[in-house]
């Protein structure tokens, strides 16, 4: 949500909209997870372009850029990621002007004035986030340390919250083993069995 680019206005009408609603804790969620996708957005962009490669020299060596049939495409795609957010600008919104008969319209009224007090606060919040992770993971000392310090949480991000262990356990294995014991039960039992006995009945 860097200011002025569209994920920033598409960012700011959900969390006004959330606000004007009178839902403040949502709002104060969504604005932690706004500042916690800035934090990982930046490191994921800082250490894939400024960061040391980390990966095999051979495919360092051979790493080249991509040809127009990409560039083009790509370009055309951000272009208008950057700036077709200024169709929501607060206030003088084309797209929701647009689409007010397709969609549910809020019995909610705002201040634009407030609401670009929103769009202030929530922007500084973000360049603040953007630059101090930039700081953070200029030193590799600094990730070390809060690594160190929060050990538990670094472990349990680390391990992506073991929402894969979670899921295997919980929906993947039991799958695999009802699978199988219909197997054995309908293919194994009856189907060959049945098969098997006729084989055997005509032999005999």
């Amino acid at each position: 949500g860097f200011p002025l680019l569209s994920g920033f206005f598409s960012k700011d009408e959900i969390l006004w909209n959330v606000w004007i609603s009178g839902h403040k804790f949502l709002w104060f969620m969504a604005t932690l997870t706004a500042i916690m996708t800035a934090c990982y957005m930046t490191r994921l962009l800082y250490l894939t372009f400024y960061g040391n490669y980390r990966g095999i020299a051979h495919t360092y060596e051979h790493s080249h850029e991509s040809g127009k049939l990409m560039l083009i495409p790509l370009g055309i795609l951000a272009f208008f990621s950057a700036f077709f957010g200024f169709v929501g600008i607060p206030g003088h919104s084309i797209i929701a002007e647009f689409l007010k008969n397709s969609l549910y319209e809020f019995e909610y009224e705002g201040s634009h004035h407030l609401e670009l007090i929103f769009a202030g606060f929530s922007g500084t919040i973000s360049v603040i986030t953007i630059f101090l992770t930039i700081y953070i993971y200029k030193s590799t000392k600094i990730p070390a340390i809060l690594s160190q310090k929060m050990a538990g949480f670094y472990k349990l991000s680390l391990n992506k919250y073991y929402i894969d262990e979670l899921y295997e356990g919980a929906i993947i294995n039991p799958i695999k083993n009802g699978s199988r014991r219909i197997f054995k039960a309908i293919d194994l039992c009856i189907i060959e069995g049945f098969l098997n006995g006729i084989a055997k009945k005509c032999m005999d």
